[in-house]
């Protein structure tokens, strides 16, 4: 917070600044820079880094391709500004009220493709086995999010807070797309496999409006201020708290009576999940137990009111003062560091229990994280199961009064899912039965799985030593299990799942291949190749704050503060500042301030709410990872494409030459990827990835060490 306090002077009274119309900030990025970013940074290059660790797997015997394609932007703008005035009228004052409407309004855009592929194939030439494996992996990635949101704050001439209206729309969509194919061997078997992974998940906020109303009028925009080195706020429906104010040397907080919290949302979700092509018979399964499809799609409108508010805020200022710039007109504030929101100091607190109100419903149907959860539940329980009803040889069907079919496990849920509601309330078979209950000798009655648990449930010990068909573990249901100490566990199966011998062989060759020697020879090569990295590290150290001005009452940006190896300063990402120059090193992150062009983004922004609005897809050349995929390299174009795109599971025992043709030349590979056609960007999750890769074979080379 503080890194930089004492290297540049204070400013010790601030200027008359003539506020602005609107106070507007944000940020841009395009995520086709990513590399390009990291390497100015960093000095290594992600490409290189994955052209080597293709290098390091060739050395050991390992063959492999890496492909990936990344396309999409992302950015945020936040302006605030004082709309229209209204009259209210107070009760406790028993008079109209003029007051003033200060917006703050937050436009969010994200949307990015990923595409990947990893081709990798390895046979032991050894005398001692022929365990082998070929495979390709892709995934096909989408991400979109999108928010609108308009915040309004009721304030009168003396600066007092009345209450508060929020508006709001939200759309995020995931979705995944992976293939898995290829085979493993050993001892002459063959186990072909073609996994195949679809999911989607699509949540929307359409509409949701709430208003906050205070019991009285709060004085927390008052006591925002630099004058204080930490500000917080709270406001609870607690009649016997009604408003005051703490102060604690530099500390201030301001605790407010709010009165009613209320709103109305729309809302709409959609999921979908498909599996298939895990080889279920070779683990012991059903053929098809591990086959899954299931969809479905809800509409929710609500109302809530809410009975115990709890909203809260907290900001921390430094001491640290500069003069920026915050529009295009070159208006310059004096602004000082801050800790918090970069909005006012109610607004998140609200717009998190709004939302939470939306997307949990109110209680009286089930939404889809109810549906997603019971679906995962019956399908863990299909597999655990014989019957695919969670092991109990129930029906997996339930007949309501009317005659309408639900799944079973809906009933008691909750939620009345029959039309007429009889799936509620529903006394299941065994329930009241005299076979859950055991009688001791005494007359006393416990639960019949606590007999021969380990312990003297009765008063008179009779529920232990119990013969069996008595009582005891022969009676106990599924799931009533013990351990030693009498403690209730998941009843395991002693025997467990049966390999197929066609696995179980191919495990063997594998034990007895020389993978292991393999492996270790990879980790080897690749320390040895990471080991001749030398950083070049732009800066040695970062910080980043909001910026608050005093005068204006408001945040007005952020920035991002870099240093240098000679202890010097600079802000990477925010506004001009007369205190800190321009990094010499930079990255694309545009950094927005008020004025036209960014009005009209914000326009351009309320159009934007697709991929197809914030991906330029035509930029999103996927040729290469699709060509590494059907098993085309630069040194065979002439593969047959048709044969090669044929990916029906039944057929995947005769892709093997096409993998064979992917990995026929992992030097091809290598130069098209130092051509940047493979990997032309790096995601930032396979950044991580790498990162945690070559994290213990760089070597740091310096003049001197981190300042």
């Amino acid at each position: 917070m503080m890194l930089i306090g004492s290297a540049v002077a204070p400013i010790a009274q601030a200027q008359s600044t003539e506020a602005p119309d609107s106070v507007l900030f944000g940020v841009g990025y395009e995520w086709s820079n990513y590399d390009n970013d990291i390497n100015a940074l960093t000095g290594i290059s992600l490409e290189n880094i994955l052209v080597d660790v293709m290098k390091a797997a060739d050395d050991s015997g390992i063959e492999l391709v890496l492909a990936e394609v990344t396309s999409g932007s992302s950015s945020v703008i936040i302006d605030q500004y004082d709309g229209d005035n209204t009259t209210w009228y107070d009760a406790n004052l028993d008079e109209s009220l003029e007051l003033t409407k200060v917006h703050t309004d937050v436009f969010v855009r994200h949307g990015v493709l990923v595409d990947t592929a990893v081709i990798t194939s390895w046979a032991d030439l050894s005398m001692e086995s022929d365990a082998s494996w070929d495979v390709i992996y892709s995934i096909d990635s989408q991400q979109l999010f999108t928010l609108d949101a308009e915040y309004i704050e009721y304030i009168d001439a003396d600066g007092l807070l009345h209450g508060m209206d929020l508006q709001l729309s939200m759309n995020s969509q995931q979705t995944l797309e992976i293939d898995f194919m290829g085979e493993i061997s050993g001892n002459d078997e063959t186990l072909p496999f073609n996994v195949q992974l679809d999911a989607m998940v699509n949540y929307a906020i359409n509409d949701l409006n709430s208003e906050v109303r205070l019991a009285w009028a709060s004085p927390i925009h008052n006591y925002v201020s630099s004058d204080y080195e930490e500000v917080s706020w709270e406001c609870e429906n607690d009649a016997n708290q009604g408003g005051f104010l703490q102060f604690d040397e530099e500390r201030v907080s301001v605790y407010d009576e709010c009165d009613t919290f209320t709103g109305d949302y729309n809302t709409s979700s959609h999921y979908s999940l498909a599996l298939s092509g895990i080889p279920a018979e070779d683990i012991g399964l059903e053929v098809d137990e591990l086959d899954v499809s299931i969809a479905d799609q809800f509409d929710s409108t609500g109302h809530f009111d809410e009975d115990e508010i709890e909203l809260g805020g907290y900001i921390e200022f430094g001491d640290f003062l500069q003069e920026v710039t915050i529009d295009e007109a070159g208006t310059e504030v004096l602004a000082v560091e801050m800790l918090g929101a970069p909005f006012s100091i109610t607004m998140p607190s609200v717009v998190a229990m709004s939302a939470e109100k939306a997307v949990m419903g109110d209680g009286t149907s089930p939404t889809m994280w109810d549906a997603i959860a019971e679906e995962v539940q019956d399908l863990v329980g299909g597999v655990e199961g014989d019957d695919g009803d969670g092991g109990d040889g129930e029906d997996d069907t339930y007949t309501c009064d009317n005659g309408e079919e639900i799944p079973r496990h809906w009933v008691n849920d909750g939620f009345e899912d029959c039309d007429d509601g009889s799936d509620e309330g529903v006394e299941e078979e065994g329930q009241g039965e005299d076979d859950d209950t055991y009688t001791c000798d005494n007359g006393e009655e416990i639960p019949r799985a606590y007999v021969n648990n380990g312990y003297e449930d009765c008063e008179d010990g009779s529920d232990e030593n119990v013969d069996d068909g008595e009582g005891g573990d022969d009676d106990r249901e599924d799931g009533d299990c013990y351990d030693e100490e009498g403690y209730m566990v998941p009843c395991e199966d002693d025997e467990g799942p049966e390999l197929s011998e066609r696995l179980e062989a191919i495990i063997n060759a594998f034990s007895e291949s020389t993978i292991e020697s393999t492996m270790e020879a990879f980790g080897e090569n690749l320390e040895d190749r990471l080991g001749n990295y030398e950083e070049d590290l732009a800066y040695v150290n970062a910080d980043a704050r909001m910026l608050w001005s005093e005068e204006l009452g408001k945040c007005v940006g952020f920035q991002i503060l870099v240093e240098d190896e000679d202890g010097e300063w600079y802000t990477l990402v925010g506004p001009e500042s007369d205190a800190l120059p321009a990094a010499p090193i930079s990255t694309s992150i545009e950094y927005i301030i008020g004025g036209s062009s960014a009005k009209d983004e914000i326009v351009q922004m309320g159009s934007q709410d697709s991929l197809d609005d914030l991906v330029d897809e035509s930029g999103h050349d996927v040729t290469d990872v699709d060509d590494a995929i059907r098993g085309d390299t630069p040194a065979d174009n002439n593969t047959n494409t048709e044969n090669n795109t044929n990916t029906d599971t039944n057929n995947v025992e005769d892709n093997s030459d096409e993998k064979d043709d992917a990995n026929e030349s992992v030097d091809d590979a290598e130069k098209l990827a130092s051509e940047g056609g493979f990997v032309p960007f790096v995601s930032p999750l396979a950044t991580i990835g790498i990162i945690a890769l070559a994290g213990f074979a760089i070597t740091r080379k310096r003049d001197k060490p981190f300042a």
